[in-house]
């Protein structure tokens, strides 16, 4: 295989930049070949001990690609029991060492001593806590190797400037320091009230100089004459770096869903408290707005505390899939946020008799690495069936060629993620489809403009609330 114009400047760049520096992040959308770049660089510079950190959804993807690109050292993906694992690191002369983020902090000492070249940390923006002990981990562990670093993630800064010292202590602390007090005091405007909350942000052209040092930021940009293009982020402004083969259209629509009377009752209660307490600021905290909503959001989805309420959205969902399944050739592919959305779904696809798949929190890393391929290959496989924190990251799956979103979280980088699944090299359909359904005058709007406006969601939620009163004067 080879790389596209795009990738062998990024390859390039990543060369460049990690012969004078410890660390590079790699900042480009999903679906450019982020992967195939690393792995072109293993083969080049020749390294001989790798470890990987990834997201538990995609740590079989690395073997897979691995094999794609014909890399020479094997690929052990860490499962299993702890002791099982540290057994594997030792036994491990040379190779690629794969694991979760979530183990980093219990096997930092056997990494450590594996002595690697190269710490890949593969949807890095999970590094970004300054306080969370795996973060603290990573960046001990590359410190006392001398590893070289490559951060790869296409939604680096999810909350913004505030994200970066978690993420270059581990890249590279010269670019941020490894003070979090001192980034806040430069580069944060807070709440003289609420020194913890921040509502600003200062000298952000020392920040964007900072960043962009160790930075490599590519995005694929619809061009006028309708054709994909990647451009590269360049201290003279945005640069041409390749074109695209063709990328289809990507076409949304929402499927409004009524909720029964009886529910709507309920839901209305409890979204008139919830705002009352908004409004008045009353008693009001962080958690409380949090449950509240999730209570609002598990309702609109049919179920509340592991009961079902309404079957309004399944119906839904049962009408599109049998209609857009009558096509022996297409795939589909469904997000929802809750186990309980999940298991419905699930007992829904069953009834209508087509092979599915469901991938979540539950799902073992070799049984997803399985159905993914057996989606992605000439098989009977038709559906898959994802949590989105579980999937939005890191899987191709675009031999499907619509995503329907059974329910949202409130996460717009994890949304669009989300959304590239499909969107993304290799897609042959000509156009890509995606569709929400959306339980009318419920939180399920206020997600969407949310998401659309990147706003906060109380905010939405007191926004419809109050153009509702206005209409009914």
């Amino acid at each position: 295989m080879e790389l596209m114009e795009h990738q062998q400047r990024l390859l390039e760049g990543v060369k460049t930049r990690l012969s004078r520096c410890s660390g590079v992040l790699l900042a480009v959308d999903p679906g450019l070949g982020k992967t195939a770049v690393t792995l072109s660089y293993l083969r080049e510079k020749g390294a001989q001990r790798v470890v990987v950190f990834a997201p538990k959804s995609v740590l079989g993807v690395w073997a897979l690609e691995a094999k794609q690109w014909d890399l020479a050292l094997p690929v052990h993906v860490l499962d299993g029991s702890l002791a099982k694992r540290e057994r594997l690191i030792r036994d491990t002369q040379c190779g690629v060492l794969v694991t979760n983020y979530e183990s980093i902090a219990k096997l930092e000492a056997a990494l450590t001593a594996f002595r690697p070249d190269l710490i890949v940390a593969d949807e890095c923006h999970r590094l970004k806590g300054w306080q969370t002990v795996n973060g603290k981990a990573a960046a001990r562990m590359a410190k006392r190797t001398g590893a070289k670093r490559l951060g790869l993630s296409g939604t680096p800064l999810p909350n913004g400037p505030i994200d970066a010292p978690g993420l270059f202590r581990f890249l590279d602390p010269g670019v941020f320091g490894e003070s979090i007090v001192r980034f806040r005091e430069r580069f944060c405007v807070v709440n003289p009230y609420i020194p913890q909350q921040i509502t600003g942000y200062k000298n952000m052209a020392e920040f964007e100089e900072r960043f962009h040092g160790r930075s490599i930021v590519m995005q694929k940009r619809q061009d006028p004459d309708g054709t994909w293009s990647v451009y590269e982020r360049t201290t003279s402004g945005w640069q041409f770096a390749g074109k695209l083969p063709s990328l289809p259209e990507k076409m949304a629509r929402v499927v409004p869903v009524e909720l029964p009377r009886s529910v709507r009752r309920v839901y209305e209660q409890l979204e008139t408290e919830m705002v009352a307490e908004l409004e008045t600021g009353e008693s009001i905290t962080a958690p409380n707005v949090l449950t509240q909503l999730l209570r609002l959001t598990q309702i609109s989805g049919g179920y509340l505390e592991g009961k079902r309420l309404h079957d309004a959205k399944l119906a839904s969902l049962s009408d599109r899939l049998s209609d857009l399944l009558a096509d022996p050739k297409r795939k589909v592919l469904i997000f929802a946020r809750f186990r309980d959305e999940i298991d419905g779904i699930a007992d829904a696809v069953d009834r209508l008799g087509f092979s599915f798949a469901v991938l979540d929190g539950r799902t073992s890393s070799s049984d997803r690495t399985r159905m993914v391929a057996d989606f992605q290959g000439d098989t009977d496989l038709r559906v898959i069936i994802g949590q989105i924190q579980a999937v939005a990251e890191g899987v191709t799956l675009h031999r499907a060629d619509t995503v329907i979103y059974y329910s949202l979280d409130y996460s717009e980088a994890r949304h669009a993620q989300s959304q590239d699944r499909i969107h993304r090299l290799g897609q042959t359909s000509s156009a890509c489809h995606y569709e929400y359904l959306v339980a009318a005058g419920t939180v399920d709007e206020d997600i969407m403009q949310s998401l659309r406006r990147k706003r906060d969601l109380a905010q939405a939620i007191l926004e419809r609330r109050n153009s509702q009163a206005v209409a009914a004067r």
